[in-house]
């Protein structure tokens, strides 16, 4: 075997692994199929935002009237549904079942879902706090801080500084994709006629 035909292998098996990320993320719609496959880069250690911009020779020509997009530098990473505003309907739409749940869902909606002018990547025991009376939900937390860290411990926010915690792609697929629990129950279920 030459070494041509070990490059053309190579190709061949990056073309098979494409083929198979294509195929599993049929059936899931566009933003979602953004979500998955930033989820899949960061789990790989690869940055989607410095990966994205260039483009790949191997890659099969896409319709060329549509110019690739490149996020604003401005915004952090574009909400993968309608946009909410609201934190109160944002919480109320994934329907958080426990403390760690809503602290997960209130760190996401300040990092992905508010308006830009709320926008956070790390939140506290006091965002957490003020963020549980606007969603309707005051004094649900005793101890934000002890809640914050249990939501560590279960591995859906990293720690920053003192006191501060970011959501991680762990929490961000809780979020995303789990809550509400009965929305994915909603969609394996047969529709009747």
């Amino acid at each position: 075997m030459g070494k041509g035909d070990s490059k053309t292998s190579k190709k061949r098996d990056n073309l098979e692994a494409a083929r198979t990320v294509r195929d599993a993320l049929k059936g899931f719609e566009r933003g979602e199929q953004e979500q998955i496959l930033r989820w899949a880069a960061e789990s790989l250690g690869i940055n989607p935002q410095l990966s994205a911009p260039h483009p790949n020779p191997s890659r099969p020509a896409a319709a060329p009237s549509s110019p690739p997009q490149i996020p604003a530098a401005t915004t952090t990473v574009a909400p993968t549904h309608k946009p909410v505003t609201d934190i109160a309907t944002f919480v109320n739409e994934k329907n958080p079942q426990t403390d760690i749940q809503l602290a997960t869902t209130i760190a996401y909606y300040y990092r992905f879902e508010a308006p830009d002018a709320e926008r956070r990547n790390e939140i506290d025991s006091d965002v957490l706090r003020d963020a549980c009376r606007l969603a309707g939900r005051p004094g649900r937390l005793v101890n934000p801080l002890t809640t914050l860290n249990n939501a560590h411990a279960g591995g859906y926010l990293d720690r920053g500084a003192r006191g501060k915690f970011s959501i991680n792609t762990v929490g961000e697929n809780l979020v995303g994709m789990t809550l509400p629990a009965n929305a994915a129950a909603r969609k394996k279920a047969p529709k009747q006629k």
